[in-house]
């Protein structure tokens, strides 16, 4: 975003010099929010940056966070969503939230960070994040998880169709403990073609790795630009780079 004539008539400053400050500001929220109040020129430039990711944490921050996105002058600079789920918090109102977004022309980048026992409750709002507007078309994707929800987030990760990006923390993952899931069965989705990069971070438990070895194999080859898995336990890294990288791996 760039302080034009056209858009900015006030500005003193060359558009150039004025997107190297607000860039370097990234994440001084507090001088953001001065350098908004400078003038109404410099104060779209600000927003963009200061409200260009948003976090939150379900039951806790979600009607803090509606209200900022109830305001359009504000909501169309978020590009970047973080979902964070802990232990001692519920899911109330999420649905509300993408809702809100479901519209945004902007929005590129999503990160959720799972840490609760049981991924039921929240079903219906993962299903409605890879289904709706906005949020399906997001190109990076970064997902941080625990419990016995694998096979539950390889198909939440598999769900958005123009995936550029996916940093997947699948540590430390156990597959379901449920007599009623079939633990042995390998999800049946891969990644999308247009993924360029893949950074993993693999299981703890064994059952777990090697089913994501697995999982992996189904994948046909295809090049990405950046590639990285991070291990515990001693295995191999071909399973993991074949489907991704080209050339020869031990």
């Amino acid at each position: 975003m760039s302080c034009q004539q056209g858009v900015y008539p006030n500005c003193t400053l060359p558009p150039e010099l004025l997107d190297n400050i607000t860039e370097y500001l990234d994440y001084d929220k507090d001088t953001l929010f001065s350098l908004a109040l400078v003038s109404k020129s410099w104060s779209p430039l600000a927003q963009s940056r200061l409200f260009d990711r948003i976090r939150i944490r379900p039951s806790l921050q979600h009607e803090i966070c509606g209200r900022v996105l109830a305001c359009n002058a504000t909501a169309c600079h978020i590009r970047h969503v973080a979902f964070i789920f802990t232990e001692d918090l519920k899911g109330d109102g999420l649905e509300e939230v993408v809702e809100r977004m479901k519209n945004s022309s902007v929005l590129k980048s999503l990160t959720i960070s799972f840490y609760r026992p049981n991924f039921n409750p929240h079903r219906r709002f993962f299903d409605s994040l890879s289904t709706s507007g906005s949020f399906s078309g997001i190109v990076e994707l970064h997902v941080a998880f625990k419990g016995d929800i694998l096979q539950d987030m390889i198909r939440f990760v598999c769900s958005f169709p123009q995936l550029k990006t996916l940093g997947g923390n699948f540590c430390p993952a156990t597959l379901s403990k449920d007599p009623q899931t079939d633990s042995g069965s390998i999800v049946a989705c891969v990644l999308p073609v247009s993924l360029e990069a893949l950074h993993l971070n693999a299981p703890y438990q064994l059952k777990a790795l090697d089913y994501l070895e697995k999982w992996l194999a189904l994948h046909h080859s295809r090049g990405v630009s950046e590639f990285s898995v991070y291990m515990n336990r001693i295995r191999k890294f071909q399973p993991y780079a074949t489907p991704f990288c080209s050339g020869n791996f031990t």
